[in-house]
């Protein structure tokens, strides 16, 4: 059952206890999850639901969307406090996360300079100098914390497997990865593990994979 909340780009601005006039920006698909945990608490359901059909928001889409929402706010007077990157998922996964940021700050410099920039995030893609140098930059950089027991973290919120290309795989743990059985959730299977098994992707449990003709293919988070 589909239980994403968000299915615009940028949606609101809602009144947040901690922030204030919220605008939001979701960076996952409007029809799906993307995230690379599985948390028992998450307000968007769990990963299984799939990653929808409408894939990530193009730099350019972003922008369009956000300077129209500005400039209309602008022009109406409506009060804002903060730009707040969440949505269906975790935002850093985005392919081109850091780019948006830039595009992001350049917009609320022109409309609302006196406003803040949020990014709530899991702190999972931490490991990426990009990631890390464009979340540097935003007034807010809200990382989440379940536990500091690893025990407790998974049962809270199960990490999915990263991508090959991280950091924390060699690539003897990535060796026929292509024909591996995905590791088992205590949520229900991934929406990865409906797939034929020469066709699972080794992140396909949690971060997004493009849809392919033959299958889930091309990982956009390398």
């Amino acid at each position: 059952m589909q239980r994403v909340l968000f299915h615009d780009t940028i949606f609101g601005p809602i009144h947040s206890r901690r922030l204030g006039s919220s605008l939001g920006v979701n960076l996952s698909p409007r029809d799906g999850k993307v995230c690379s945990f599985d948390c028992l608490y998450c307000e968007a359901g769990f990963n299984a639901q799939g990653p929808g059909t409408t894939g990530f928001p193009t730099p350019a889409e972003v922008s369009q969307l956000l300077e129209a929402k500005l400039k209309a706010m602008k022009e109406s007077g409506e009060p804002l406090d903060v730009i707040t990157f969440s949505g269906n998922g975790e935002p850093t996964l985005h392919p081109q996360f850091s780019e948006i940021i830039e595009e992001t700050i350049r917009l609320r410099n022109e409309y609302f300079p006196e406003v803040k920039i949020s990014v709530l995030n899991n702190s999972t893609r931490l490991g990426k100098p990009e990631v890390c140098a464009a979340l540097n930059r935003v007034d807010n950089n809200i990382l989440k914390l379940d536990s500091a027991i690893e025990e407790t973290m998974r049962k809270i919120g199960w990490f999915t497997p990263s991508c090959p290309s991280s950091p924390r795989r060699s690539r003897a743990s990535t060796a026929g990865a292509a024909t591996a059985t995905p590791p088992p959730s205590p949520r229900g299977p991934a929406w990865g593990s409906t797939m034929p098994p020469r066709r699972w992707n080794p992140c396909s449990a949690g971060c997004i994979c493009k849809a392919g003709p033959t299958g889930w293919a091309s990982c956009l988070t390398r």
